[in-house]
């Protein structure tokens, strides 16, 4: 059954109130009054977000290290990118059958990314290589197909369907802003 958590879970709620109780748990843990952050995609985009919406939290952040930085999405390629044009339709179905997160990590999934992805099966790696790479708009020949198992060990770690919802609206507009709970 899938957690609750993922219904309304999307960057904006990430940056709203995750983000920020992180960091004021780290603060006052270390008795410190700033933090150094490193956020990866979806982790800088979430900070970019809390540090636009709550600017006091700029303070608090000494040095934020942004890798793989996310924020405004209308060049953003690959297959996925063809299904913002279905948002309003996506939205639908996967509220009316029930649906909150995608593509969540679990057993099935570590034993396909395992087996597919395997280096040592030459006949089947490939096409892990190029599905995970063209799904995620990046130029197969930028990736060090060597990083792949390394990376694959932690893919797909899943995310709500809110948060593709967000990311959808946010490709087709070429804004950086919330998300729009009601779509027209």
């Amino acid at each position: 059954m899938q957690s609750q958590y993922f219904v309304f879970n999307n960057w904006d709620e990430i940056a709203m109130y995750d983000l920020p109780a992180s960091i004021d748990y780290v603060l006052n843990k270390t008795n410190e009054t700033q933090l150094n952050y490193v956020g990866f995609s979806m982790g800088t985009i979430a900070a970019f977000a809390m540090m636009s919406e709550i600017p006091q939290y700029n303070n608090k952040v000494k040095l934020l290290i942004a890798l793989g930085p996310v924020a405004f999405l209308e060049n953003m390629g690959g297959p996925l990118s063809l299904l913002t044009g279905y948002t309003n339709t996506l939205k639908f179905l996967t509220e009316i059958l029930g649906v909150y997160e995608v593509l969540p990590s679990g057993a099935f999934m570590n034993i396909l990314t395992s087996t597919m992805c395997d280096p040592a099966v030459t006949t089947v790696a490939p096409i892990c290589d190029n599905i995970l790479l063209s799904l995620i708009g990046l130029d197969t020949s930028l990736m060090d197909k060597k990083l792949l198992p390394r990376i694959l060990a932690h893919t797909p770690a899943g995310t709500s369907v809110q948060n593709m919802i967000h990311f959808m609206q946010a490709k087709n507009s070429g804004d950086f802003k919330c998300i729009v709970m009601v779509l027209p």
